[in-house]
């Protein structure tokens, strides 16, 4: 049958069947993410804040610098697990703004496609290197509560609790990959 096919329908059917292999993962993953209580519209709240969570500095600096000071004064042994951590003045701010950037790019990339395989086992990887540079799980829930109160912060009152309850949805989804890992 498809040796009968020309080109152009032999590509269009290739196209089909790729979309239809992502439109299948992709169900899944979002069935997986719904069980864990996370739903169309919180992803929408999210991804919405996101944009102007984003707009504040497109490079990423600020918002990570502000997360990461909340990560260290909500847990000071954290800095210990940085290279960065015992930088004084310029150069830990330096560090600080070259670092941060990744952590809420990965964030950014798991945000907007949650369904993605390669998100998947990006995020497994990077919990297995955050464990074996002596991330355990509580680790996680201080990083949780930096992203909230920074939020809180940015955001005041348009930071309602549903919007807060779907961010630490969001959290935990990205988090719960990264523990696959670890």
């Amino acid at each position: 049958e498809d040796l009968r096919a020309g080109p152009g329908q032999l590509k269009i059917k290739k196209m089909m069947q790729r979309f239809l292999t992502r439109a299948r993962v992709q169900n899944q993953a979002l069935l997986t993410i719904r069980m864990a209580g996370y739903s169309d519209a919180q992803h929408q709240a999210v991804l919405a804040s996101w944009g102007k969570l984003k707009a504040l500095d497109p490079t990423f600096k600020t918002q990570g610098c502000l997360i990461y000071e909340k990560i260290f004064e909500l847990a000071p042994p954290a800095k210990d697990l940085f290279h960065f951590g015992n930088f004084k003045g310029d150069a830990y701010q330096k560090a600080l703004e070259h670092f941060t950037p990744k952590t809420l790019k990965t964030i950014e990339k798991t945000l907007l496609n949650p369904t993605d395989d390669f998100n998947d086992k990006h995020l497994s990887n990077l919990g297995g290197e955050h464990t074996e540079l002596g991330v355990i799980s509580e680790h996680y829930k201080v990083v949780e509560d930096a992203i909230i109160i920074t939020l809180q912060n940015v955001f005041k009152d348009e930071f309602t609790p549903e919007l807060e309850e779907a961010w630490r949805l969001a959290y935990n989804v990205v988090a719960n990959k990264m523990k696959v890992g670890a």
